[in-house]
């Protein structure tokens, strides 16, 4: 009987222990993996949307929907060459790695704030936008992520929300 519940202690812990790896895999790979661009949206007064998506260098992209979007959870895609090629060309052409660190209208209490992340050739940069009328080129590099975002082909891998 003793050597029974060993065994079946044994099963439990293997079984529980290689559960738990295949899904943190996908979560150790990404955590691994180089930032190329993130964007996050947050809360408001309102029923702003509020996610972060976030592309790495690998063409991985992770998508985290908290609120007020379609896609509520942790989604999982992948940008192909060519998406990767035309966002890196985007960067690079734009100087986006150049853009100030904060376009901000300190008269706007409520305004739906954003923020981007890039690291392409420079160190991490975070831009902070909380302006009703941010300079053209922070408009069109915003459009450009969010358009890339919404045309992914986006696959659940957790229904919780990662408020990292």
């Amino acid at each position: 009987m003793k050597n029974l519940l060993t065994i079946v202690s044994c099963l439990v812990l293997l079984a529980s222990v290689s559960c738990s790896s295949t899904k943190s895999s996908s979560v150790k790979q990404y955590q691994k993996d180089s930032l190329l661009v993130a964007i996050e949206r947050g809360a408001c007064f309102g029923a702003c949307p509020e996610f972060k998506a976030t592309v790495y260098k690998s063409g991985l992209a992770i998508y985290n929907g908290r609120r007020h979007v379609n896609l509520v959870g942790t989604y999982q895609a992948r940008l192909s060459g060519s998406q990767m090629d035309s966002l890196l060309a985007y960067i690079r052409t734009e100087k986006v790695e150049d853009f100030d660190t904060t376009y901000v209208n300190p008269r706007l209490a409520d305004f739906p704030a954003y923020f981007l992340w890039l690291s392409d050739i420079k160190p991490t940069k975070q831009i902070l936008v909380s302006h009703e009328a941010p300079p053209e080129k922070v408009v069109g590099f915003t459009t450009r992520v969010e358009d890339l975002v919404n045309g992914l082909d986006w696959k659940k891998i957790s229904d919780s929300v990662n408020q990292d």
